[in-house]
């Protein structure tokens, strides 16, 4: 690397510029993706009704009535002659279904992606380029440092309408509100140490590469506890579970991590679904896994 920009005329000083601007913009790609996520979380509980044991997971129909960019009608030609009777119609009622779903699922994240882009581009400098290293060596109480009005004020006014339009929120007067818990998540993702767990029993809880139930690989994890610890005493009381369950855990995206504590309170959790394994059998879980797992952010 050295050789390579001493022979196009490039300083060592001017190198150490080039590294530092390099990490500097992967940071910000990397903590960007934090805050999508944990924008995302919010915006995915609102907008998508999580199917029950007979419904599937569909987006609500609020988005989908407020579409902000409509697709043009996709012409797919006649039906074939050599379907049977009946078959075009329900062959074409299927089609259009799985467009209308797709096409939910693009705006879903074209419109949260236009949020994250907004907001990010509203944050002050030190946020964005938050990281545990950094708070390491200059700790900061960033609770009592970020000015969330400043913030608001630098959103274009179309973030507050889309938010308001698309019933995310009541009215303008909650941004603040909503904000504030976004960057509660965004700060507490960005400064998380690195993970490097042991083994619990056997079992590697070291952090794996994708969500252990949706298993999207492109997000951001966070760190659920399968037996909640605000049910801890009671488990040990009932004798539920053997102590040393009662740290057990799973990655999780935070979407997964969202619906897993939406499904059930902490109690039926901690005393029938308390493995990734059992989660997965649950008929919800899966039609849940299924939708969520097509949402893919696209690069920025």
């Amino acid at each position: 690397m050295i050789n390579h920009l001493r022979g196009q005329g490039i300083s060592l000083g001017q190198e150490d510029d080039h590294d530092s601007n390099l990490e500097q913009e992967q940071l910000e790609t990397t903590n960007y993706a934090i805050l999508r996520d944990a924008l995302s979380g919010p915006i995915i509980q609102k907008l998508a009704l999580p199917g029950s044991q007979t419904e599937s997971a569909v987006v609500s129909p609020t988005m989908r009535k407020r579409r902000p960019h409509p697709r043009r009608k996709r012409d797919d030609g006649p039906p074939s002659t050599h379907q049977a009777e009946g078959g075009t119609e329900r062959g074409t009622s299927s089609t259009l279904q799985n467009q209308a779903e797709e096409d939910d699922i693009n705006d879903l994240i074209d419109f949260t992606d236009y949020l994250s882009t907004e907001l990010y581009a509203a944050l002050p400098t030190h946020l964005r380029r938050l990281n545990f290293a950094s708070q390491q060596s200059a700790p900061d109480d960033l609770s009592t440092s970020i000015d969330i009005q400043a913030i608001v004020d630098a959103l274009p006014p179309t973030v507050n309408d889309s938010l308001v339009t698309y019933s995310i929120l009541p009215s303008s007067d909650h941004v603040s509100m909503f904000l504030a818990s976004i960057l509660e998540s965004y700060i507490a993702a960005a400064l998380a140490p690195p993970s490097n767990l042991p083994s619990l029993n056997g079992r590697n809880i070291t952090k794996p590469q994708a969500c252990e139930l949706c298993e999207r690989d492109w997000v951001p994890l966070t760190y659920h506890h399968l037996i909640p610890k605000s049910t801890h005493d009671k488990v040990r009381k009932r004798g539920w579970h053997p102590n040393w369950m009662l740290d057990s855990v799973a990655w999780l995206c935070r979407a997964c991590h969202s619906f897993v504590h939406r499904i059930e309170k902490n109690e039926e959790l901690a005393r029938r679904w308390y493995t990734v394994e059992r989660l997965k059998e649950r008929e919800d879980v899966q039609v849940w896994v299924d939708w969520v797992g097509r949402i893919r952010w696209k690069k920025r």
